[in-house]
């Protein structure tokens, strides 16, 4: 389990547009003493949940061209959602981990500090990550 929340933690900087904090997941852990298998959902909570009925927030869609295809994203206040990472990571250290946390994200504060060479789709999810924020005046400002 420390080699999996440290490569998540590595993850969230070196593949922030697969993985990141802000996010929810899911882990299954079997157990090498007995066997058992144990799902951990630490997935994100409903958007909009407590509004009134029939209240529906606010979507809009966004077009991305990948060059090959046009994806269209749908954003606003309904695709957000509580991040389940932090805790959910949390979680599996303090009941599977041996290893001191701040060990663990050791390799993600390198990568980090000292910089990675940009590969693959991170050009493309930046790009789309950027024009996300320009959707709101006050975070475009930012």
């Amino acid at each position: 389990m420390d080699a999996a929340v440290a490569a998540a933690l590595t993850a969230f900087v070196v593949e922030p547009g697969l993985t990141s904090p802000a996010g929810g997941g899911v882990a299954l852990v079997r157990s090498g003493a007995d066997g058992r298998v144990r799902a951990h959902d630490f997935f994100a909570t409903i958007p909009g949940l407590g509004r009134p009925p029939g209240e529906e927030p606010a979507m809009v869609p966004l077009p991305v061209d990948y060059g090959a295809e046009v994806q269209i994203f749908h954003v606003g206040p309904a695709s957000v959602g509580v991040p389940g990472m932090p805790a959910g990571l949390e979680h599996l250290h303090r009941r599977y981990g041996t290893l001191p946390l701040p060990l663990l994200v050791e390799p993600a504060l390198d990568h980090a500090r000292s910089g990675f060479e940009v590969a693959g789709n991170l050009p493309v999810t930046t790009a789309l990550i950027a024009e996300l924020l320009r959707q709101d005046p006050a975070v475009a400002a930012l």
